[in-house]
This record gives structure tokens, sequence and C-alpha cells, in this order.
């Protein structure tokens, strides 16, 4: 009898792609849950002798649906997917009994290891190529925004896991927010940012292949403090705050564009990164575009350990849209 199998994630986008290539034998009786609260009834009611687990997810995240089964004292096998790539993560969850860590965007020679290695695919068995290649496309019933929050989710992560590298600390990485804004609401958010003026903010544009817009990394005067004492020597002649911020800045965003673009199988060219003052005339705030509607995506990494937060914004122009649709529909 085939494994009644759970696929938990809060993108649709993330668990049809996982489903597409599954073994037809652990497609036969399988559920799918949107967040970790969903997959912990499902279990509850007498279903699920396997679940693959994503991290970041809203209502119940991943951590806390391990937690929840080994108190229950819950018998099931548990592979974690998750965009969340810090070496710390795939501690954690190893900790707290997941069978496996694969990182997201799923590798399914990875995915066909991990299955071979703990028996969970019929002998001989291989992963389906048959299912629907383009799922974005064919599935009308999966949104836009849920498709683009999942790539940017797992770019947010390789961001994420570059920061922690670097400072050597664990690094909470939420759902990314995506939402339509104009110009003008953008700039209302912009100036609740900068009301005090030792907040930095600084703007990185980009274009090309069709896809224009800016990604804007955001510290408080508290956390910027922070930072540079993690980061820099204050002792050094040519020390410069301003700069080893900057210098962060670049590192976040060059990480997370290359990783997003490897994923949407495009290039851009990115402009030099410029410190934003609320007074400045910046080119996403032009009469042109305060009155448009600009897809925006953010996020707040926390790092509870040091009591410390940065921000990601990425807006994109209301032209590149369509080729970023497009370009999904490959993935």
């Amino acid at each position: 009898m085939a494994l009644s199998v759970i696929v938990c994630d809060d993108s649709k986008f993330a668990r049809k792609q996982l489903i597409r290539v599954l073994p037809k034998s652990l497609k036969e009786n399988l559920q799918e849950a949107g967040n970790g609260e969903e997959a912990l009834n499902i279990i509850r009611n007498g279903f699920g002798e396997l679940m693959f687990l994503d991290l970041n997810m809203p209502v119940m995240d991943g951590y806390e649906v391990l937690k929840r089964l080994r108190a229950e004292n819950r018998d099931i096998l548990v592979i974690v997917l998750t965009g969340d790539v810090q070496k710390e993560a795939e501690g954690k969850i190893l900790s707290l009994g997941a069978l496996a860590f694969l990182r997201k965007p799923l590798n399914p020679e990875k995915l066909d290891e991990v299955l071979k290695k703990f028996g969970l695919k019929e002998e001989n068995e291989e992963l389906d190529s048959t299912g629907e290649q383009h799922t974005f496309t064919a599935d009308k019933t999966i949104p836009f925004e849920d498709a683009f929050r999942e790539v940017i989710n797992v770019a947010m992560g390789q961001a994420a896991k570059k920061m922690a590298d670097m400072i050597n600390i664990f690094i909470n990485q939420p759902v990314p927010k995506v939402c339509t804004m104009t110009g003008q609401e953008i700039y209302d958010v912009l100036k609740a940012w900068m009301y005090d003026s030792s907040n930095i903010l600084i703007s990185n544009g980009f274009v090309g292949c069709s896809m224009s817009g800016e990604l804007l990394v955001y510290f408080s005067k508290h956390d910027t403090d922070l930072f540079i004492s993690l980061l820099a020597d204050e002792k050094d002649k040519d020390f410069s705050r301003m700069g080893t911020m900057i210098d962060l800045s670049n590192l976040l965003v060059s990480t997370l564009m290359n990783s997003l673009c490897e994923q949407l199988g495009t290039s851009v060219s990115r402009c030099e990164p410029q410190v934003v003052k609320i007074d400045d005339h910046i080119r996403l705030m032009s009469e042109q575009l305060r009155d448009k509607d600009l897809l925006t995506i953010s996020l707040t990494y926390t790092i509870p350990e040091q009591d410390m937060s940065y921000t990601l914004m990425m807006i994109l122009t209301p032209d590149s849209v369509e080729p970023v649709i497009k370009r999904l529909s490959f993935i």
C-alpha cells in the first residue's frame, strides 16, 4: 500500500513543483497543507507517514511543527525543503528529528538520493518526468504573486546565509510580503523609515532583459550601531561607517539578485548603490511613477540573539511584471 504523504508549504507554486517530480508511488495517497497548523491537523486525524515540510511559513513555521511532532510523539518521517540555507537551520531541524534537509530551489537529483537513502521509493522507480512541465502557466489557480514570492524567498534565503556566514549568527527569515503600492505610498514608507536622519537607506537600481526596478536596504541607527560593532574596527584610520554599511548592503543585494536571476534564467545590470535622503528626487519617485501601481516585495530579517533587524524591499516597474510572469512559466 502506498505511503500517505503530506506536502506542507505556504506556496502552492512550491507544492506543485515538488509534487510534479515525486515518484508516482508517493502521489497515490497525498494531501497538501498551506502551513504547519494545517499539516498538524491532518496528522492528528490519522493521516501522514511521510511529510515534506517547508520552514518559513505563516501561522506556524516548520520549526514549530517539528517541536509539536516530538512533543506529541508522532511517528512520521519528515524531509525539510527550504530556502533558508543557513548551516544553523540545518542543524536545528536535524536535532528536532527531521530525516534530511534539502535546499530550494529543488534539485531532483538530491531529492532522489534522499528517497533512495531512506527506502522511500520502490526499487528501480524513477522520479516522475511525465508531470506538467510549466505548472505556473498550466495551473491558473496559482497567482503570480505566489510564484514570485517563492523565487524571491529562495533568493532572500541566499542573502540571509551570506550575512549569517559573515557575522556567525543565525538570522530569522520570515515569509516575504508581496503587494502592489503606488509610488506615493512607497514614498510614504520611505519617509517613515527616514524620520531619523541617523537611519540608513541604500538604493540599488537594476535593469536588464525587460526587468527594472530598485532594491532598497534599510538599517535603523540602532541596528547600524550593532552591525558596525560586529563588522568594523573603528580604530582603523581608514574606517568609514557609511562605507561599511554600503559594502554590507552591496553584499546582500548582489547575492539576492544573483540567485533571482539564476532562477529566472536572466541577467541584470546594477547601478552603483546610493545613500537615499528623503528629500532627494530619487528615480523611483519620479512624477511619472507617483500614481502608478508598482509591485513591491519586502522582508525584515531579525537577529534575536543581538536584538537586530534589517529590511529589504524590492520595487519592480509596471513594465517588468509581464516579462517576470513569462520567465516564471519556465521554472
